[in-house]
């Protein structure tokens, strides 16, 4: 019972840790041939070592794969921070399955990523082929989230459902 205790307290700070200092998004990237992917991620930046230490332990106890960085700033007055992702559809998804419990502020960004997430697997299911074209409802969950994750204050509702 008291490992499924620590567990729990530990689910609930990774979604602290994913509301706080975290960001729930699909990244772009460029394929060689000029095309686009879109990328499922989930980072987290920060300067103290001993809560990227906490973050990372978490991940490897739920089995999450992840990776981290030291980055310098380009004013030497700031100080390095830490980046630690988690990208990938199969990784996100459990990630975001697992914390979708204890999550409350970005369950917007939690919502459009899994429903993208789960239109990829079903349509590369049923193409047999990784790089089948995205549809207009996976463009609009990227956009939803692009708009969920605005700096500012916003009126913005989930806009795909």
């Amino acid at each position: 019972m008291g490992n499924q205790h620590t567990l729990k307290i530990d689910l609930s700070w990774l979604a602290c840790a994913i509301e706080g200092e975290g960001c729930i998004t699909i990244y772009v990237a460029k394929n060689n041939n000029g095309g686009r992917r879109y990328i499922p991620q989930i980072n987290w930046a920060n300067t103290n070592i001993d809560f990227i230490d906490a973050l990372t332990k978490i991940l490897k106890r739920i089995d999450v794969a992840h990776h981290t960085t030291l980055r310098q700033a380009k004013n030497l007055r700031c100080k390095p921070a830490y980046h630690t992702s988690c990208a990938g559809q199969k990784s996100v998804a459990k990630l975001l399955r697992t914390v979708k419990p204890y999550l409350r502020s970005k369950i917007g960004q939690l919502q459009l990523t899994l429903r993208f997430i789960e239109s990829r697997v079903s349509r590369i299911k049923v193409t047999g082929y990784s790089h089948t074209p995205y549809n207009e409802t996976e463009l609009g969950y990227y956009r939803g989230i692009r708009k969920l994750n605005q700096k500012g204050v916003r009126d913005c509702t989930l806009d795909a459902k």
